[in-house]
């Protein structure tokens, strides 16, 4: 079974963890997030290791999947695109996680060549102008066509490798569909009992709407500079309480980009949402009221609460679809590992590295 750091990675080399179903929005809204979410079946270890007579040829071989071979070049390349996700995603990987992260990364590419070729052999092909789009809409996720190449050449890529690989989960896309998510049924009664056996998922915290403005002040400023700021953020105080438009204000002042253009709302937000100074400034406000400055790592704010939300419980019917699509996913995920399980037990998979 894959460690508590993997699964929390949600690493997939070629995804075979439901290609197509782990694509469905996850329960992280409405509240409906599970921090012990249901465990997969263990990984059997079906694979064949090399004989001494294939010494040779296993140096360029990480693994043969009933006589199609999977190079140990293509698997160094998926380890290296993988270890810049991670890297992207601010984890360091030591040695240990290293190595079961390579691990990983083999055995999905072993598991996702035996869904291909079972797609094969169920007949199942992938329309040419299907994938056109599809590469199309990948190509769009990009502002401009030399950001697309410029990702290619980040990740060792070339546009026909990933439409040939884009081409390879369209069919597995179908066989999962067709094998597998079409077969898996969650009844309203599957959707209560883990509503039910869960209601941390579902509990919602105190909430505020607020906006705020922001004057920003560099970590290494000097006292000029923090005097400067400050007195910038006393003048719109000062003018937001004598009765000036707070959302005007922000828009034309606050140096926070993400907020500014919209008048400085942060839209509702937790406690623990945000950082302490100013989490503490804002819910000690009550509806309507503006705080006074609030110094924070950023700079310097001020803040006026717009709506306070009491914390409450998801409603159960609220949740549900995220409730059903989260176990669908979930059992649709333990279904794929045992198609694969089973595939690799009636096949001759040999793998060429430790």
């Amino acid at each position: 079974m894959r460690s508590t750091f993997m699964r929390r990675l949600g690493l997939c080399a070629f995804g075979l963890a439901a290609v197509f179903y782990m694509s469905t929005p996850a329960l992280a809204e409405d509240k409906a997030k599970v921090a012990d979410k249901p465990k997969v079946a263990d990984k059997a270890k079906a694979t064949e290791k090399p004989k001494t007579a294939d010494k040779g040829k296993a140096e360029t071989r990480a693994a043969v999947v009933n006589g199609t071979v999977i190079s140990k070049s293509d698997l160094d390349k998926e380890i290296a695109r993988t270890e810049q996700r991670i890297q992207g995603m601010g984890y360091t990987l030591d040695e240990a996680k290293r190595a079961e992260m390579h691990q990983q990364v083999l055995d999905e590419l072993i598991g996702a060549e035996l869904l291909f070729q079972e797609s094969k052999a169920k007949g199942i092909t992938v329309d040419k102008a299907t994938l056109a789009a599809r590469m199309d809409e990948l190509k769009k996720k990009f502002p401009t066509d030399a950001e697309f190449k410029a990702m290619l050449t980040k990740f060792n890529l070339t546009e026909a490798g990933i439409s040939a690989k884009m081409g390879q989960v369209m069919a597995i896309e179908q066989l999962i569909e067709a094998q597998v998510a079409s077969k898996v049924t969650i009844t309203d009664a599957d959707m209560k009992k883990f509503y039910d056996g869960n209601p941390t998922s579902f509990a919602m915290p105190d909430q505020v709407r607020a906006r705020h403005i922001l004057i920003k002040l560099e970590k290494d400023a000097d006292e000029k500079a923090k005097k400067a700021a400050k007195e910038k953020i006393e003048q719109l105080l000062a003018q937001a309480k004598k009765g000036g438009d707070f959302a005007e204000l922000a828009t034309k002042n606050s140096q926070d980009s993400g907020s500014a253009e919209k008048g400085g709302d942060l839209g509702f937000f937790s406690k623990e949402q945000m950082v302490a100074p100013f989490a503490d400034a804002a819910f000690a406000l009550k509806a309507g009221e503006i705080s006074p400055v609030v110094e924070s790592p950023f700079g310097f704010h001020i803040i006026k609460c717009e709506e306070i939300k009491p914390a409450s419980t998801v409603p159960f019917e609220t949740a549900k679809e995220r409730i059903g699509q989260y176990l669908k996913q979930q059992e649709v995920q333990k279904k794929v590992q045992e198609l694969v399980q089973e595939l690799k037990s009636k096949g001759k998979v040999q793998t060429f590295v430790s």
